[in-house]
């Protein structure tokens, strides 16, 4: 898959920005977020943890439209087969990304 198909919930595919991914992982695998300290948060029974690329080319090599490969590729193989989905955000200011869960 090419990376102009990727669907990104703000900021256009050709504007210089900075990406993040929010992958919903299953809150059985907390303690192993914790241990390994990633950024999360927990809603419900899920847990939205946080990944950051500095380029589309960085992206270009974790991406898989799959959630759970693309979570396997960010992370690992036990994480990955919890997530049941993957969101991307780009956005022009990195101070956006401090609130956004």
């Amino acid at each position: 898959m090419t990376l102009a198909n990727i669907q990104f919930k703000t900021a256009s595919y050709s504007q210089e920005s900075y990406i993040m991914c929010v992958f919903t992982i299953d809150c059985d695998y907390e303690e192993l977020v914790e241990a390994i300290d990633l950024d999360y948060i927990r809603r419900g029974s899920d847990l939205k943890v946080r990944a950051y690329f500095d380029t589309l080319e960085e992206l270009q090599e974790y991406y898989d439209p799959e959630p759970d490969e693309f979570c396997s590729n960010v992370f690992n193989e036990e994480l990955g087969e919890s997530c049941s989905k993957a969101v991307l955000y780009k956005h022009s200011h990195p101070i956006y990304f401090n609130t956004k869960l």
